[in-house]
Protein backbone atom coordinates (compact mmCIF):
# COMPACT_ATOMS: atom_id res chain seq x y z
CA UNK A 1 0.00 0.00 0.00
CA UNK A 2 2.65 2.11 1.11
CA UNK A 3 4.08 1.59 -2.85
CA UNK A 4 1.28 2.96 -4.30
CA UNK A 5 1.51 6.11 -2.48
CA UNK A 6 5.00 6.65 -3.34
CA UNK A 7 4.73 5.53 -7.24
CA UNK A 8 1.34 8.02 -7.08
CA UNK A 9 3.29 10.90 -6.11
CA UNK A 10 6.37 10.02 -8.10
CA UNK A 11 3.29 10.32 -11.17
CA UNK A 12 2.32 13.53 -9.67
CA UNK A 13 5.59 14.89 -9.53
CA UNK A 14 6.46 13.92 -13.42
CA UNK A 15 3.19 15.28 -14.56
CA UNK A 16 1.17 12.36 -15.25
CA UNK A 17 -1.88 13.29 -12.89
CA UNK A 18 -4.42 10.07 -14.05
CA UNK A 19 -2.16 7.70 -13.58
CA UNK A 20 -1.08 9.33 -10.08
CA UNK A 21 -4.49 9.52 -9.07
CA UNK A 22 -5.39 6.09 -10.36
CA UNK A 23 -2.86 4.70 -8.03
CA UNK A 24 -3.50 7.09 -5.17
CA UNK A 25 -7.39 6.60 -4.96
CA UNK A 26 -6.12 2.60 -4.83
CA UNK A 27 -3.87 3.30 -1.84
CA UNK A 28 -6.84 5.26 -0.41
CA UNK A 29 -9.72 2.09 -0.76
CA UNK A 30 -6.72 -0.48 0.92
CA UNK A 31 -6.68 2.30 3.70
CA UNK A 32 -8.93 4.89 3.89
CA UNK A 33 -7.28 6.23 7.14
CA UNK A 34 -3.89 6.40 5.80
CA UNK A 35 -3.46 10.68 5.98
CA UNK A 36 -0.05 10.76 3.48
CA UNK A 37 -1.94 8.99 1.02
CA UNK A 38 -5.34 11.32 1.22
CA UNK A 39 -3.35 14.19 1.31
CA UNK A 40 -1.41 13.28 -1.95
CA UNK A 41 -4.27 12.19 -3.66
CA UNK A 42 -5.63 15.54 -2.66
CA UNK A 43 -2.83 17.68 -4.45
CA UNK A 44 -2.47 15.50 -7.45
CA UNK A 45 -6.48 16.06 -7.94
CA UNK A 46 -5.64 20.04 -7.61
CA UNK A 47 -2.79 20.32 -9.80
CA UNK A 48 -5.03 18.26 -12.58
CA UNK A 49 -7.13 21.81 -11.76
CA UNK A 50 -10.12 20.09 -9.84
CA UNK A 51 -10.06 21.44 -6.85
CA UNK A 52 -13.18 20.05 -5.76
CA UNK A 53 -11.88 16.59 -6.31
CA UNK A 54 -9.31 17.56 -3.61
CA UNK A 55 -11.59 18.56 -0.88
CA UNK A 56 -12.93 15.35 0.34
CA UNK A 57 -9.38 13.33 0.55
CA UNK A 58 -7.98 16.89 2.09
CA UNK A 59 -10.88 17.46 4.73
CA UNK A 60 -10.60 13.55 5.26
CA UNK A 61 -6.69 14.08 6.26
CA UNK A 62 -7.20 16.81 8.33
CA UNK A 63 -9.99 15.17 10.20
CA UNK A 64 -7.42 12.04 10.85
CA UNK A 65 -4.61 14.53 12.17
CA UNK A 66 -6.20 17.27 13.54
CA UNK A 67 -3.67 18.70 15.69
CA UNK A 68 -0.74 18.22 13.20
CA UNK A 69 -2.17 19.24 9.55
CA UNK A 70 -0.27 16.69 7.04
CA UNK A 71 1.72 18.13 4.08
CA UNK A 72 2.48 15.19 1.88
CA UNK A 73 6.44 14.47 1.32
CA UNK A 74 5.92 14.83 -2.59
CA UNK A 75 8.20 17.59 -3.94
CA UNK A 76 5.47 18.75 -5.67
CA UNK A 77 3.20 19.58 -2.65
CA UNK A 78 6.16 22.24 -1.78
CA UNK A 79 6.29 23.71 -4.68
CA UNK A 80 4.75 27.38 -5.19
Amino acid sequence: MESLTQLGMVKSDQGELVEARRLLERAVALDPAHVNALVSLGVAALRAGDPTSAQAPLEQALALSPGNPPTPSAPSARRS
